[in-house]
């Protein structure tokens, strides 16, 4: 999931790992990590080794790791391991050796990070018996991590905006924010969606915010809204927003796409580049993957499509990264292959305008899962998980490429080697800092302990090069 600065990793955190089926997926898994630094598309740079925080790390591992990496490059990745586990890095140093945030209690898929531009970072997870409280914790620059703090709702995001204000996000009965300025309190929460739960007999609503702030400072909340069934009044789903400029109030909520039938109920995906202006993508009923445009001081403008997606609602969802200047890439999962391929397409904020979807995965049997990130110097990075053999089975691989906002892809690289067996998982988060340096973190299974009912595969890697 590319991560922009100061904010957590994608959504990607409830549509990888929120549905039960991806959650029983990855019920043994362990958090690893790898750097580039500084790539160039024409002088690529090698990873660094990666480090695997665990190794293996047992049956007790429940929900995946997340990234977040702020301008700088510092970095937090956290995951749930009979508690919530977290390791940071400041720069290019190696990640500090995992600190607990919460011993001996059932964690809940998924955790969410963000790091912001001051160093403020935040790390919020579901706990219990029934994993149904959210716990939120903060830490300050130069401070340890403060308090536990309970809050209601699920689904929830947290952000760290560019002064160190943690945003926390949730949705119940609507979509909420409560704030927490540097030295202060939390907020009460505001209210930013106009549809509350429970709809009428008959209906159903779906919210399910994610939060971006921008390295402007501005911040945006989107969400999908589905209420009715056809005939009911409000058959369809639709994508609300709320807006924010630094140091001003919560905008009235906008209907970011007012047609409803290319809408289905996953999750948008929301950036925010120096000046505010938003990127929405999200997919379509009719098999595309779709993006509309918001200028900071403007409303929403008119979609346009991407390109076509695999029809699988298992696949991994788009990823999406834009820097300071408004310069796009996505990833996504695209119908060609066995399993699907990885196609990329670019947005250039002088034109407005989406280039041809290309592939860039050479496997047949399509991505586990796939991330993107575009560093300040306009290097992106594009990195997946593929399977390899029949039905799944086999070798799994984390690939990447390296291009420039205008030139073209470099050769296919191998950030972690094959590995042969058949529980391989994905779960791939990567991000940049403003000077190009890539962190991924992903999941694999390990070479350590024979795969068995009795001890499930954990995560193993091992170094590898990006393309040239």
């Amino acid at each position: 999931m590319a991560v922009h600065p100061g904010t957590p990793p994608g959504d990607r955190l409830r549509s990888r790992a929120g549905t039960p089926r991806r959650r029983a997926a990855l019920a043994a898994v362990c958090a690893v990590v790898a750097i580039l630094g500084a790539p160039g598309w024409a002088t690529a740079a090698s990873w660094n080794p990666p480090q695997a925080f665990c190794d293996p790390c047992g049956r007790d591992v429940n929900s995946p790791p997340v990234l977040g990496v702020n301008d700088s490059g510092r970095a937090i990745v956290a995951w749930g391991r009979d508690g919530i586990l977290v390791a940071e890095r400041r720069g290019d140093r190696r990640f500090s050796p995992p600190v607990a945030l919460s011993r001996g209690r059932r964690i809940g898929a998924p955790v969410a990070v963000a790091v912001g531009a001051d160093g403020t970072r935040a790390v919020a997870w579901r706990e219990g018996p029934d994993a149904s409280d959210l716990v939120v914790r903060v830490r300050p620059p130069g401070d340890p991590w403060g308090p536990r703090r309970r809050f209601d709702g699920a689904p929830f995001e947290v952000a760290v905006g560019r002064d160190g204000t943690t945003y926390l996000v949730t949705s119940a009965t609507a979509v909420l924010v409560r704030e927490l300025p540097p030295g202060g309190r939390w907020s009460d929460a505001i209210r930013l969606s106009a549809h509350e739960a429970p709809m009428p007999l008959g209906a159903a609503t779906t919210l399910d915010p994610v939060i971006r702030v921008g390295p402007g400072g501005h911040a945006m909340v989107a969400w999908t809204v589905q209420a009715g069934f056809p005939g009911a009044g409000d058959p369809y789903p639709r994508l609300g927003s709320a807006f924010r400029a630094p140091r001003g109030p919560w905008l009235p909520a906008e209907v970011a796409v007012t047609d409803p039938a290319p809408l289905t109920d996953r999750e948008p995906r929301i950036a925010l580049d120096g000046d505010g202006d938003a990127l929405l993508t999200w997919r379509g009923r009719d098999g595309t993957l779709r993006s509309v445009h918001r200028p900071a001081a403007g409303g929403w403008q008119t979609p346009q499509v991407i390109g076509p997606v695999r029809p699988d609602a298992l696949s991994a969802p788009a990823d999406l990264a834009v820097d300071r200047e408004g310069n796009a890439l996505v990833a996504f999962v695209g119908p060609r292959g066995a399993g699907g391929s990885v196609d990329v397409a670019r947005r250039s904020a002088a034109s407005g305008r989406w280039s041809t979807p290309r592939r860039v995965s050479v496997g047949r049997w399509g991505p586990l899962d796939l991330a993107v990130a575009l560093g300040g110097d306009g290097t992106g990075q594009v990195v997946w998980q593929e399977r390899r053999g029949r039905g799944g089975r086999g070798i799994g691989t984390l690939a990447t490429r390296v291009s420039s906002t205008s030139g073209s892809f470099g050769r296919v690289g191998f950030v972690a080697r094959p590995v042969a067996t058949s529980r391989t998982v994905g779960a791939v988060h990567a991000a940049a800092s403003r000077a190009g340096a890539v962190t991924a973190v992903w999941q694999q299974p390990s070479l350590r302990a024979r795969p068995t009912p009795a001890r499930p595969a954990v995560a193993y890697v091992t170094a590898g090069r990006p393309a040239r």
